[in-house]
This record gives structure tokens, sequence and C-alpha cells, in this order.
């Protein structure tokens, strides 16, 4: 599933960018899915990487690609804050604007959930989410949340599932400008 959402980020310029971000928040997680195989983890050392950093190295950051610990305040999508203990943050410097944001909360993904889907709303932005039935035949297991939504040009995609090494959940948000979408 990575593999296709990857494909289809890559589609443009801009979007190849926020398919890297997408990659590289990934390390601020602080979760794995899987152990990696001892293969993964031969050539992840080889690269200098191992799979518990807690951020890539500066040399894995792609050109024009900035990495902080904080959300800036004029970021356009709500940011939950509570029970958080660990954010990371990724936008574009040259080009289309895109970001990436990573968030760890020891909260529950429903609880999460529910404050995304009110404040997202409240914010103005047109919201999507796939029935229970979608989640099942994408082989979703345990909590798990998708999200998608625009607003005149902008576009999200937020993910919220659940990380049982804490007990809470990790959000994953990418957002970036639609060049092909016309303001009304």
């Amino acid at each position: 599933m990575l593999e296709c959402r990857l494909h289809r980020l890559s589609e443009s310029k801009s979007l190849r960018v926020l398919a890297a971000l997408f990659v590289a928040s990934a390390f601020s997680t602080g979760a794995s899915i899987a152990q990696p195989s001892p293969q993964v983890l031969e050539r992840l050392r080889a690269m200098g990487l191992s799979p518990d950093m807690k951020a890539p190295p500066a040399w894995a950051i792609p050109e024009g690609v900035k990495r902080n610990d904080t959300v800036p305040s004029n970021f356009p999508i709500p940011i939950y804050r509570s029970n958080v203990y660990n954010t990371t943050f990724y936008n574009t410097t040259k080009g289309s604007p895109s970001a990436s944001v990573s968030i760890s909360t020891k909260d529950q993904p429903e609880i999460v959930y529910r404050f995304y889907q009110s404040q997202l709303i409240s914010a103005g932005w047109r919201t999507q989410v796939p029935t229970p039935e979608a989640l099942a035949k994408m082989g979703v297991k345990g909590q798990y949340y998708m999200i998608n939504g625009t607003k005149e040009i902008q576009v999200f995609n937020l993910t919220i599932r659940s990380n049982p090494q804490v007990a809470g959940s990790v959000v994953s948000i990418n957002w970036y400008i639609n060049q092909n979408q016309t303001t009304k």
C-alpha cells in the first residue's frame, strides 16, 4: 500500500517532494510497523541509518526540504496538541509549497479522529473519509482512520493509526497546493 501511495504521489515534481517528506517523516514516529529483516537492517546500516533513529541524517533529506521539531503557527491544518510527546515537521523551501507533519500522542486514535473531524470542518475544509467497508478492503487492521480534504487550492491527506508501543496514536499529515486546481 505504501508503494502505491508513493507511486501516485510521485506523478509531479511537487508531489515527488511530498513523497520524500512522507518517507522522511516515518523516521520521527518512533514506532515500527514490523521488525525489518536482517537483509534490510544490513542495507540500512550500510547507508548510516538504523530503524531506531529519531530523524534521518542531513544527507537523507532532499534538497529544498527543511525539518523542524515544531509546526509553524501559520500551518493551515489544525494541529493535535493533547498528550503529544513527539512532533516533526518537513516543508519545501523551493518550488510548490508542501509539508508533512508527524505527531505522536498518548491519546487513542478515536479521540484524535474526533478532534480532526470537528476542527477541520470548523476551519472550512471539505473532508472525505472512507467507509469502514473500504478500510476493510484495503486490509487495514486495528484502529486506523483516514481523512482527505480540500480548501480552495489546498489539499491534505491525514492518517491516524494506533501505536501499541505507547498505547497511543501516530498522526501523519501531508499538505500541498494543487497546481491544477482553480479557485472558485
